[in-house]
């Protein structure tokens, strides 16, 4: 297979699985609309650092080890599912919090917090072990050659990249920011409620 046609369906097959609304949507659109898009960036960051971790896990083989130990892939799968139950009932429960405790929460989590939720969000799912594992066995020639396995992880990386930047910005619009902003504590609580359900399907789901 041409290497360029390989990285093309890598790329496509990543942007539409990212396409679909998720955990990392909801984090990406929360942040750009009600802080601001260099947030959503950090999160991005951190996102595209568990995508990166995933996806090498898998072309080296080491995907299989953490499928086949149950309890290794559980303790993933509920500390995934926790962490999403955990930051959805805070998005619950900051929208209920004034302004003034608001801004204050806001300013003291800048300089990391983006980065470290972004990248939980996205570990915390052992599940994308399967999607990987599934869509590179298709894709992937079988004895690659080391580069060809590096290129693939690489052009995953930099496909979601795009969505999410693309994303970011979107929501970041003054039109869409403003709109999200009159409904911010409406929006928060059905945010939060979406990644506790997401949380509570993760924990509940068998491999």
């Amino acid at each position: 297979m041409d290497i360029l046609y390989l990285l093309l369906l890598v790329a496509g097959f990543q942007i539409a699985a990212a396409s679909s609304p998720g955990p990392n949507f909801i984090l990406i659109s929360s942040y750009s609309t009600t802080k601001s898009v260099q947030h959503a960036l950090l999160a991005i960051v951190g996102i595209v650092a568990g995508i990166m971790i995933w996806s090498s896990l898998v072309v080296l083989g080491l995907g299989s080890v953490i499928s086949s130990s149950p309890k290794l892939y559980s303790l993933i799968q509920y500390l995934g599912a926790g962490y999403l139950i955990w930051l959805g009932a805070t998005m619950i429960a900051s929208s209920f919090s004034t302004k003034d405790k608001q801004r204050k929460k806001d300013t003291s989590t800048v300089a990391s917090s983006p980065i470290v939720k972004g990248f939980l969000v996205n570990i915390g799912n052992p599940k994308t072990i399967a999607y990987y594992t599934s869509l590179f066995a298709v894709l992937i020639p079988v004895n690659s050659d080391v580069w060809v396995l590096v290129a693939v992880v690489v052009t995953d990386a930099i496909a979601c990249s795009f969505w999410w930047i693309f994303v970011a910005f979107l929501f970041g619009a003054n039109p869409v920011k403003n709109l999200f902003l009159r409904l911010r504590h409406y929006i928060d609580r059905v945010f939060g409620g979406a990644l506790i359900l997401l949380g509570l399907k993760l924990a509940i789901d068998r491999p």
